[in-house]
C-alpha cells in the first residue's frame, strides 16, 4: 500500500536538472519577479538546474564557466568543501 503512494521519483533517479514541476513553477515565479526587467519568457524551466546541496551546485557551476587550465580565485574565508574539488 506505502509503495503505491510514493512517487515514482522516489525509487529511481529523477530528471538530473531538477524535477519538470519545481522547474515550471520556479521559472514562473522568477518571471514574475523579474518582470519589469526582462521581456517575457526570458526565463524558462529549460533555463533552469536544481540540484541538492552547495557541493554539488558549485561542481556543476564551475564545469559549466571554466575550461582544463583555467584559473580560479577562491578567497578566504571560503567554503571548506572546496578542498576536495581542488
Amino acid at each position: 500500500a506505502m509503495v503505491a503512494e510514493q512517487p515514482v521519483a522516489t525509487a529511481g533517479y529523477d530528471n538530473m536538472r531538477g524535477s519538470e514541476r519545481l522547474r515550471n513553477a520556479m521559472a514562473k515565479h522568477m518571471q514574475r519577479v523579474l518582470a519589469p526587467i526582462a521581456p517575457p519568457g526570458t526565463v524558462g524551466p529549460d533555463q533552469l538546474c536544481v540540484s541538492a546541496g552547495c557541493g554539488a551546485v558549485i561542481d556543476n557551476l564551475f564545469l559549466a564557466i571554466t575550461a582544463p587550465g583555467d584559473g580560479v580565485l577562491i578567497p578566504a574565508p571560503y567554503y571548506p568543501a572546496f578542498d576536495n574539488d581542488l
